[in-house]
């Protein structure tokens, strides 16, 4: 046995030579990590970069620790550029509209006339968008349609001249795909009737489907809107169209005028206006239907929610000649002409916010229309009140 004193054995020449080897190689393999050679074509996104305080002239140099993680802004107004079509034969009747909802310091937007409007009213620059003329280059395009006219053309490549000019933090994907192809797009389909088939047109060719979005009222019809508005769904409502064809939406009023009246609700609740809400009045045997900021009518008789969410039909086809089943994008109802059947029909006559309660009032008086009266059961009142505070709804009887 060894003595606890023994010295250990000295290790082979060889050995201490090979792991003198082992540790310099391991000593250069580290080396180059730290060190890659700069001699060799590296990828600038893979390869680790020098960060310095200047900028090249064809470089940003970024650290991945500093860099801006800023949050995209949610789209707000100012993202938003309004392009909108007109002509100058109706420019001065149409321009009124566009006043009740135009905020000229808030908004981005032109309106593209045909030519030039002759004494245009100075003052109009305060309240309306700028006003721009569209190319003239439409007649090259051929249309066919025998009931439309080819304005159509003009008013829908407005998309692309208003992308042309360029206007800077705007969200246009879809529209900046549209201006690139359009004009080659519009050759291909000239039987079409309107502007807006045409953009569908060359939206499904880019694969881009539509979305349904039921405020858009873009429905093409004539006469009296009510039954349409009325029925509104639990939706904001986005747009009214072709005003100058159908009636003022209020009554003993003109059409701008009507327009303004709709703004006193739309100020106050512009997310819950004209939305309906039905409810029921056992002891009277009453249905109630309440398109708020708008009208409210009184059956007398229980008519089923799921009725009442169907438009009664109180205008007309915008082909005289169109079959009714078939005419309309949405199932319609008739509306009735036997008195007892018709509902008492009641239409906004003001609305104002109460702060100190947290809700909001409105009244309705009662629109007489011309005809005999139904002599079974009671009448509806002159007039009725609406509170709303929330989501929920109270009706008071006026007198």
């Amino acid at each position: 046995m060894k003595s606890p004193n023994s010295s250990p054995k000295t290790l082979p020449k060889y050995t201490l030579w090979f792991i003198l080897f082992i540790s310099l190689v391991y000593l250069f393999y580290t080396l180059n990590l730290i060190y890659p050679s700069r001699t060799c074509t590296q990828n600038p996104l893979l390869s680790p970069q020098p960060i310095t305080s200047s900028f090249a002239s064809n470089q940003t140099d970024i650290s991945p620790i500093h860099q801006n993680t800023k949050t995209p802004e949610k789209t707000q107004l100012h993202h938003v550029v309004f392009g909108i079509a007109a002509s100058e034969k109706l420019w001065h009747r149409r321009k009124n509209y566009i006043k009740l909802w135009w905020r000229p310091r808030e908004m981005r937007g032109f309106v593209w006339l045909d030519k030039p409007v002759l004494g245009n009213d100075v003052k109009d620059k305060d309240t309306l968008p700028s006003i721009k003329i569209s190319s003239n280059v439409t007649s090259k395009f051929k249309y066919t349609n025998k009931d439309g006219h080819p304005s159509a053309i003009r008013i829908s490549r407005i998309v692309s001249e208003t992308v042309r000019l360029g206007l800077e933090d705007v969200s246009y994907a879809l529209a900046k795909a549209l201006e690139k192809m359009q004009d080659r797009c519009i050759e291909r389909y000239p039987d079409l009737y309107g502007s807006d088939d045409r953009i569908q047109a060359c939206m499904a060719e880019l694969g881009v489907p539509l979305t349904k979005e039921v405020g858009f009222h873009q429905f093409d019809v004539y006469g009296n809107l009510f039954g349409l508005l009325a029925a509104h769904p639990i939706a904001p409502i986005v747009s009214l169209h072709h005003l100058d064809v159908v009636e003022p939406i209020f009554p003993y009023v003109d059409r701008a005028q009507a327009l303004e009246r709709l703004k006193v609700s739309m100020k106050l609740d512009s997310a819950g206006l004209m939305q309906q809400s039905i409810c029921y009045d056992k002891a009277e045997n009453w249905t109630v239907s309440v398109s708020w900021g708008y009208a409210v009518q009184i059956f007398q008789s229980i008519v089923s929610a799921r009725k009442m969410e169907i438009i009664q039909k109180t205008f007309l086809n915008w082909y005289k000649h169109a079959d009714d089943y078939t005419a309309f994008a949405f199932n319609t109802r008739a509306f009735r002409r036997n008195s007892c059947l018709k509902p008492s029909v009641y239409m906004l006559s003001n609305a104002l916010y109460n702060p100190s309660l947290n809700r909001t009032a409105s009244e309705y008086f009662r629109y007489l229309t011309p005809g005999p009266k139904c002599k079974q059961g009671r009448a509806g009142p002159l007039r009725v009140e609406v509170y709303k505070q929330a989501r929920s709804i109270c009706l008071g009887q006026g007198t």
